[in-house]
């Protein structure tokens, strides 16, 4: 019987965790794989980058979320909704989501520098900025939209980056005004 709660407690710990990843969200990333949509570039080291670099963003802003989470816990326990989190409710214990946010952010940095060293720098101004809002940024009025759409901007970048090709100022002005619509 103990060996049943063990595993059914396990097994609630990853649904918790993975429903703290926020796998909804990463349908942003998708991003990533507008330059080859626009530049008609279709060849198979260019998609397993952006493939590789699509994974890396998913891996990145879950740990992102999880900081997020662990940080706000104070506050979100007292929300209507976001009491019901995973981490708020206390399903996820903290340790677990520290540690998880820690080790979807190397992974993210590894998949990152197999890309390439830009990439990875992307991948690094991305972590400043988030964290940046997690911490102050989302509190002040232009600044949180300026995040969020730098947010949008660096994951369209990374798609560049990620193809190893130039990339039009057009691409870039598109890209950046589309982001702050958004």
């Amino acid at each position: 019987m103990a060996k049943i709660n063990s595993n059914l407690r396990t097994k609630n710990i990853a649904l918790s965790l993975f429903k703290s990843c926020r796998p909804k969200q990463w349908t942003k990333n998708i991003l990533i794989f507008s330059f080859i949509l626009f530049s008609f570039i279709f060849n198979k080291l260019v998609f397993v980058n952006c493939i590789l670099g699509f994974i890396s963003f998913c891996l990145i802003s879950s740990a992102i979320y999880l900081f997020n989470d662990i940080k706000d816990i104070s506050k979100d326990k007292i929300h209507p909704t976001k009491k019901f989190r995973p981490i708020p409710s206390g399903n996820l214990p903290i340790n677990i989501a520290i540690k998880s946010s820690i080790l979807l952010a190397f992974i993210s940095l590894i998949f990152g520098y197999l890309i390439s060293f830009k990439f990875l720098l992307i991948i690094i101004l991305y972590i400043l900025i988030q964290i940046a809002y997690c911490l102050r940024l989302k509190k002040e009025p232009i600044l949180d939209v300026l995040c969020i759409a730098s947010g949008f901007m660096l994951r369209a970048l990374s798609g560049v980056t990620a193809s190893g090709q130039g990339f039009s100022p057009w691409f870039i002005l598109t890209i950046s005004l589309l982001a702050l619509f958004l």
